[in-house]
């Protein structure tokens, strides 16, 4: 009895500890929740790249004759004027030439003069003859012999005339080849390769060997950029550049795109695209052959509210709700928001909006049951679509994007996917067929350049479009059809290169995008976000319940967790995701 006593006793003291281990000697679990500012100041989207520079114009100097280089008068880095000295080759062998031929000239003469006393005496023996045959005192015979000889006088006479011409052209090409060893600058410029040594023979018979390689003024200069074909529909003729060089790591320089070379080149299956850049280079710092790292401005905005692009990509699970003891709000629900405002846990978190960026449309989304899941399939389809309803040609003719738009998407959110794979409908930005003339194409710079809200955009687009933009216009029939009175010859649209007959790029809105904000240790959704441009680590919020200040989550952190699901989520920024979160599958983003 007594050790069955003590038993319960023991058990009883096992069980209070155990209790109390469990109810206080458990540390609480505490997240860690990361925040950010939205800020205000200007984003710059661009397209990086690396490049070469290299002068505007380089010059090969050789020589036409062989020989060997008796003086060489400048060298690396000269400054040289047009028509200087350069280089001289021994002249001996070619000069013994022009000797030859001298010689060859006045046998040559002396020769004629030979030949042209015999025919004045054949000439003056043929007059006798003819006197004496009148008088019958010679033979016909021996006239036709005076005859013959005076016409071949005259044919042994042309022909030295014609050896002298000969003899003269063959001298006359010997004191061009003395003179070829006379090696001049042919323009103003710098030497910048020298090839050959003082003393070396050089052989000009089979080809024209080099002796230098000169650059003309380096105070202009060229950066050769190969661009992706994934970012090159972004790079347009006069776009501002600014790159660095390794050896001023401090200093940014600037240029500008003069043209994008049509010549595409397949490296290990990498399609590129030459570009070539303008630069100026004054103080001459810059020289050829440094590689640069440059940046090609595609859209600048100013004083604008920034977003980080962290926090669009931001999406709570059900493991993060739990551990703050709150009940999942209907926007995170899977399927209560999908697209750019569901809820990470889907399938189809590629199209996650990387901070307002152009990315790859879905190709099998369908729309969500309700008028919310219609609106968000709109949004997600729409990172593509023209910025301005009234800009485009026209829009999609898909019935889940037609529904999408009656359930209160944005006109600007059509589309994106139709106008590159379906002939469904073709853009405003000449993509589908409608091309815009260079008037209409100032205009819409100017436009663009003012800033304008989205509203007070469209209806000036509609000014200088009318009603080709409108939501199913004549084009949407098919793609690539003209729009009317368009001209569809190249070389009748009145441009000296292709470059000129490039549209602007169109700056991009997505609308209905979402951010999550830390409140009283609740998490708290606020929707309804329009972004414009991004630099990739901020975006643009064109409008919003957001202010200056405000703190937005752009992680969070479970302690204890091997990958917490927001580092599931966001992977690469610049990459299509497809990672899975908490709450079931969701449809494609």
């Amino acid at each position: 009895m007594k050790k069955l006593i003590s038993l319960i006793v023991v058990l009883g003291a096992i069980g209070a500890a155990t209790w109390w281990y469990i109810k206080y000697g458990t540390p609480e679990v505490k997240p860690q929740v990361t925040e950010s500012g939205v800020t205000r100041g200007f984003i710059l989207e661009g397209v990086q790249a690396t490049g070469t520079l290299m002068a505007e114009r380089t010059v090969d100097i050789g020589t036409q004759v062989s020989g060997t280089v008796k003086t060489l008068y400048v060298d690396f880095n000269s400054i040289v004027k047009k028509n200087q000295l350069l280089a001289e080759l021994d002249p001996t062998l070619l000069q013994t030439q022009v000797d030859m031929q001298e010689a060859n000239l006045k046998r040559s003469e002396v020769d004629i003069s030979q030949r042209r006393l015999t025919l004045e005496n054949d000439i003056k023996k043929l007059e006798r003859q003819r006197g004496l045959f009148d008088k019958q005192l010679v033979t016909r015979e021996a006239l036709d012999q005076s005859e013959l000889q005076v016409k071949m006088d005259q044919a042994s006479l042309d022909s030295s005339l014609a050896s002298k011409t000969q003899t003269e052209a063959t001298l006359n090409q010997a004191k061009t080849n003395v003179s070829y060893t006379k090696i001049y600058a042919p323009v103003d410029g710098v030497i910048t390769v020298r090839n050959t040594d003082q003393g070396r023979t050089v052989n000009a018979s089979t080809s024209s060997p080099t002796l230098y390689t000169m650059a003309t003024d380096l105070s202009r200069m060229l950066l050769t950029a190969s661009i992706d074909e994934a970012e090159v529909s972004k790079v347009r003729q006069g776009q501002p550049v600014t790159f660095r060089v390794d050896t001023y790591a401090g200093s940014v320089f600037r240029g500008i795109v003069k043209q994008v070379r049509l010549n595409a080149k397949n490296t290990q299956n990498v399609v590129t695209y030459e570009t070539v850049i303008d630069v100026s280079n004054a103080d001459l710092r810059l020289k050829p052959g440094m590689t640069a790292t440059l940046t090609i401005e595609v859209q600048r905005v100013e004083d604008v509210l920034k977003i980080p692009a962290a926090a669009l990509r931001f999406r709570p699970t059900a493991e993060m709700f739990g551990l703050l003891k709150q009940p999942i709000p209907p926007e995170a629900q899977p399927g209560g928001g999908r697209g750019a405002a569901g809820m990470a846990g889907g399938r189809g978190e590629r199209n996650a909006p990387d901070a307002g960026a152009a990315s790859t449309p879905d190709r099998g989304a369908t729309s969500a049951p309700g008028a919310a899941g219609a609106k968000d399939a709109a949004a997600s389809k729409g990172t593509d679509a023209p910025k301005d309803a009234a800009a485009g040609a026209s829009q999609s003719g898909r019935q889940r994007s037609q529904s999408g738009i009656q359930a209160g998407g944005d006109a600007s959110a059509r589309s994106g996917q139709d106008a590159r794979t379906g002939g469904r409908g073709g853009q405003g930005d000449g993509r589908g067929g409608f091309t815009m003339t260079p008037e209409q194409r100032k205009q819409v710079d100017a436009i663009t350049a003012k800033n304008l809200s989205p509203e007070a955009r469209r209806a000036e687009m509609a000014k200088i479009f009318g009603n080709m933009g409108g939501r199913g216009g004549q084009n949407s029939g098919r793609q690539g059809a003209p729009a009317p009175g368009a001209t569809t010859n190249m070389a009748q649209r009145g441009a000296d290169t292709i470059d000129d007959l490039l549209p602007p790029v169109q700056r991009q809105e997505t609308p209905n995008q979402r951010v999550w904000v830390f409140v009283n240790n609740q998490l708290k959704p606020i929707s309804g976000i329009r972004t414009g441009t991004t630099d990739g680590q901020f975006t643009e919020m064109v409008t919003g319940d957001l202010k200056e200040g405000d703190k937005v989550i752009t992680n969070f952190i479970i302690p204890g967790a091997k990958v917490t699901p927001t580092q599931q989520q966001q992977g690469n920024p610049f990459q299509p995701q497809q990672g899975r979160g908490g709450g079931g599958r969701g449809g494609r983003g």
